[in-house]
Formats: structure tokens, sequence, C-alpha cells
């Protein structure tokens, strides 16, 4: 959609002040905040971050992280001894 008499936010007039004037639909207000609520829980439960050690800022804040990363460690060295018994049994059939 596009709007003639839009104010540009950055002119310090917020999104309701907007609203009050009638410059953005009801519709286009309530589809906006229905994005951002998705996004905001996409980022918030779904977005692993990398300074939070790929755990999402919701296992950070409710402090399920150190959980999270235990269990990784252990896959992982799980996964690497597997690895080398795999390695160790192929070495042997090639002989």
């Amino acid at each position: 959609m596009r709007f003639n008499n839009v104010i540009p936010i950055s002119q310090g007039f917020t999104l309701v002040a907007m609203c009050r004037q009638k410059v953005v639909p009801a519709s286009v207000i309530s589809k906006l905040e229905t994005h951002i609520a998705e996004f905001v829980n996409y980022y918030n439960n779904q977005r692993y971050q990398v300074p939070m050690n790929n755990v999402t800022p919701a296992n950070v804040y409710f402090g399920g992280a150190q959980e999270i990363l235990a269990r990784r460690k252990i896959i992982t060295q799980r996964t690497l001894l597997t690895r080398k018994l795999d390695f160790k049994v192929q070495k042997t059939t090639l002989i």
C-alpha cells in the first residue's frame, strides 16, 4: 500500500500518534503488530546466538543454557569416541 500523506517516523511522530491522525489504517497496524510479535518470538526462542555459545536468548534468560551446553559437550565427546573406534575398525579390516 502506498500512502501519500504519511509523515516519516523520523520526524518525531510515533506509530500511535500516526494512528490517531488516521495516517496508517488499523489493518496495517494489526498486521505490523502480528509480524513484530512473530519476529520477537523467533529471535528469543528459535534463533541461536553465536555470542551466547549458540543458544537462544530465552535459554540464557531462563537458565537453561548451561544444561544445553553440558548435553552438547557429552554428545561431542561420544561422537568423537565413536569416530575413533570406527576408524580403528576400518583400519584393521583394511590390513
